[in-house]
């Protein structure tokens, strides 16, 4: 409840409709919940190095991409979309 406080109080000050949108966004949906991320796992670090990404994932998304034949508008950020 504390981390709800520090936001609404920073949305207040700053945009009074950002935070009007905010809690209207809370009260509708009530199982969202906030929270502090976590720190990366060193092995997550240790592995997105150069190589791997370029060399792997890339690779590896152009294959699916292509044997799928999508193409970039068939590709959605969902995490930003209301």
């Amino acid at each position: 409840m504390i981390l709800n406080k520090k936001i609404s109080l920073m949305l207040q000050r700053h945009e009074n409709d950002s935070y009007r949108i905010f809690t209207k966004c809370l009260k509708s949906h009530k199982t969202l919940s906030l929270f502090n991320p976590e720190a990366t796992s060193n092995s997550r670090v240790s592995s997105s190095n150069n190589t791997n990404v370029n060399g792997f994932f890339f690779n590896k998304l152009k294959e699916v991409l292509d044997r799928l034949r999508v193409g970039p508008g068939d590709i959605w950020n969902m995490d930003e979309m209301l």
